[in-house]
């Protein structure tokens, strides 16, 4: 159950490896296991060797395409011969007030222009160097699914006016990437630098190979004063690449912005 009350519906669900921080992608020195929850958040996996095992479970749209963060419990112990019972798991959501989002929060990009298309060489390069885009329910269609080229990417949104009075200190902007193939985009709100998408993360190659859906997930988060923005006018979110080298960049899956 999600910790707002709902059922985690068609959740994504993984067993790995006990206390690894490698990414579920990256496991299975032993044994991994794989699942979905049905409407209810309910799910069983079968066949389970016997071991201790990390549990996971992530957002596979649908009903949870705004639920941005993930679950995780270590020491899932699993005794041969019995079934693990695990109760009821809470997981937590944000509680803070949504400004935006861009996308369904699925870990592909899907419902973005191209997003999942057949493949074909180079499709990323069909995407502009620079798009504006207005928050909205339209805005994911209009936003390409890779960001490549030298240029802006820009999602203008509006900031309730009665906001102002309860603003907190501190926004919070999430991007989450179906893919990360390489180089730098700068992050910037209302024309502040708040941060760079680049370096620690190594490249999957799933733009250079010409993925249209998803290469390895990667999350990033970006936090800034909120004073940055302006209640009751526009503001915007600006992805900036200063340089580009062939199909390095970002293959999207959402933008979120709270505060």
């Amino acid at each position: 159950m999600l910790s707002d009350g709902r059922p985690a519906s068609h959740a994504a669900v993984f067993l790995g490896d006990a206390g690894s921080t490698a990414s579920t992608l990256s496991q299975g020195a032993a044994y991994y296991y794989t699942a979905h929850c049905d409407a209810a958040g309910r799910f069983a996996v079968p066949h389970v060797r016997a071991g201790v095992y990390a549990l996971h479970a992530w957002s596979n749209g649908s009903a949870l395409a705004d639920v941005a963060s993930a679950f995780a419990r270590d020491g899932v112990a699993v005794a041969a011969g019995r079934d693990t019972q695990l109760g009821e798991l809470v997981w937590p959501v944000s509680e803070r007030r949504r400004l935006f989002r861009l996308g369904d929060f699925d870990r592909t990009a899907y419902g973005f222009r191209f997003g999942g298309a057949p493949y074909e060489h180079a499709l990323a390069e069909r995407c502009p160097a620079d798009l504006e885009v207005e928050a909205g329910p339209e805005a994911a269609a209009q936003w390409c699914f890779a960001q490549t080229r030298r240029g802006n990417w820009t999602v203008r949104f509006r900031v309730p006016d009665e906001g102002r009075a309860a603003a907190p200190a501190r926004a919070n902007l999430i991007v989450s990437m179906a893919g990360y193939s390489g180089g730098s985009t700068a992050v910037w709100v209302n024309d502040r630098a708040v941060g760079t998408i680049s370096g620690g993360m190594v490249p999957d190659a799933s733009l250079v190979r010409s993925a249209t859906t998803a290469g390895e997930w990667r999350l990033v988060e970006f936090g800034f004063d909120a004073a940055i923005l302006r209640p009751g006018e526009s503001n915007r979110v600006r992805f900036e690449v200063a340089r580009s080298r062939g199909l390095s960049g970002i293959m999207y899956d959402s933008v979120i912005l709270e505060w």
